[in-house]
């Protein structure tokens, strides 16, 4: 008798058919090969998300009649130049910065509001043509940084990319370096007490967007000028205030 032959023996052959029903019965896809990954089962989500939105939104997204004219805040900026300028005794940087803060005031809007306000800016402009020539370096400071101040004032009736207490703050961090120059204690005092009233107001906003390690930095830093007792005492904290300061501008402006 001829005996059949089989690929695999018959018990063998069925334990794998066996095998491959179980297999067809599990919760597999289909095989096969793809690059992209399998969609994760229902009911659960997927661990990827997506980025944070800008806690700032950028400077186009700001309306242009919205914004605060250029004119304005190229006098802000000159200004801020020229004190660092006359505070460091470069009269030759000072004169060049005087000379683009009075081009930049010349082109000033004439319906910008607070009117009192744009008087004193121009009369401040006029006493620096004055002081820079001199070569007086205390006046100078204090017209370039009453002038921030005044542009900051200026700018609070636009929408700004950085609130008006943080731009306060760095001017404040400026009178103290004009109280340091000019070796005047209660200027000192007094606008470590005007700093202090002024961080309180944002310390929170800077809390809400997560920069806890800058509030504090800011807080100890607002703690050693309320500590110090002389001039000397008031110059290494005074130049941390600028640094932090400026960091904290970065938080709205990136």
């Amino acid at each position: 008798m001829i005996r059949r032959r089989f690929p695999y023996d018959v018990q063998a052959g069925s334990a794998a058919c066996w095998l491959l029903l179980a297999l067809a019965a599990l919760p597999f896809g289909p095989i096969g090969c793809s690059s992209q990954p399998a969609a994760p089962p229902p009911g659960t989500q997927s661990t990827q998300t997506a980025p944070p939105a800008p806690l700032v939104p950028p400077a186009a997204a700001i309306p242009t009649a919205e914004r605060p004219p250029s004119a304005l805040m190229e006098v802000g900026d000159a200004a801020e130049s020229l004190f660092n300028a006359a505070n460091s005794k470069d009269w030759r940087a000072a004169a060049g910065q005087l000379e683009a803060l009075q081009a930049s005031a010349a082109d000033l809007p004439g319906d910008l509001r607070k009117p009192d306000l744009v008087v004193q800016l121009r009369s401040r402009v006029d006493n620096l043509g004055q002081t820079v020539r001199a070569h007086q370096r205390i006046e100078t400071m204090d017209d370039a940084n009453g002038i921030t101040r005044l542009v900051a004032e200026l700018a609070t009736k636009y929408q700004t990319r950085i609130p008006y207490e943080v731009i306060l703050l760095d001017y404040y961090g400026r009178q103290l370096e004009l109280g340091i120059a000019g070796a005047r204690l209660p200027l000192l005092k007094q606008t470590t007490a005007d700093l202090r009233s002024t961080w309180n107001m944002i310390e929170r906003t800077i809390l809400e967007r997560g920069k806890v390690d800058d509030a504090k930095r800011f807080t100890d830093i607002v703690v050693q000028l309320e500590g110090a007792r002389s001039v000397d005492e008031f110059v290494a904290p005074a130049r941390a205030e600028l640094a932090a300061v400026d960091q904290l501008q970065n938080i709205f402006r990136n």
